[in-house]
């Protein structure tokens, strides 16, 4: 990092970053990426992951530049940002673990063809519409119902009011019933 850069404060390598300075962007780099990857380490426990997670924030950073506001100071980004992947990947890992036994409980409990194949098409309406959700609305829905958390919990664990937590539920329980209806109501092409 050149001595100029190193002089500049977050704030001004930001404004440069959202101009496409590259030299700004390995400015910010080099000054958080170690902090990062050692918070990432203590939370997965696994180096290769906490290397490529801190990777990611900073891929997202870059392409994202042109938009990017703060409403506080970089760090307080930086670091809600690195916490906001952590419970991503703690949610998808949960989803993943959770498609498996349910996928072979439906497997088991299939009777026919048919419901075979509804059931599929059901659980890959319901991930599709869960995935449709923003991000924050994603992560309190995967928490709560996945992993069985509290809206108290949820709403400790991502730094959010209670109040947020229940209005995230309630977004989200409320586009997967739509999407669920627009399965029931589809009209299918084979009916008799």
């Amino acid at each position: 990092m050149s001595a100029r850069l190193a002089d500049l404060s977050d704030e001004e390598l930001v404004a440069q970053l959202q101009a496409d300075s590259v030299a700004a962007f390995t400015a910010l780099y080099n000054r958080y990426w170690k902090r990062l990857l050692a918070k990432a380490y203590a939370r997965l426990g696994d180096f290769g992951e906490a290397e490529e997670t801190v990777q990611d924030i900073f891929i997202r950073l870059w392409n994202r530049r042109a938009e990017l506001e703060l409403r506080f100071s970089f760090t307080t980004y930086i670091h809600a940002a690195l916490r906001y992947e952590l419970l991503a990947r703690a949610a998808k890992a949960q989803t993943h673990t959770s498609l498996e036994a349910s996928e072979l409980v439906t497997l088991s409990d299939a009777r026919t063809p048919d419901s075979l194949f509804e059931a599929e098409e059901l659980r890959v309406e319901i991930d599709r519409a869960v995935n449709a959700l923003p991000e924050k609305c994603r992560l309190v829905f995967r928490l709560s119902r996945d992993e069985g958390l509290s809206s108290r919990q949820v709403a400790q664990q991502m730094g959010i009011a209670e109040k947020t937590v229940e209005a995230h539920l309630t977004k989200a329980l409320k586009s997967l019933r739509d999407a669920l209806l627009r399965l029931v109501w589809r009209p299918r092409l084979f009916a008799t």
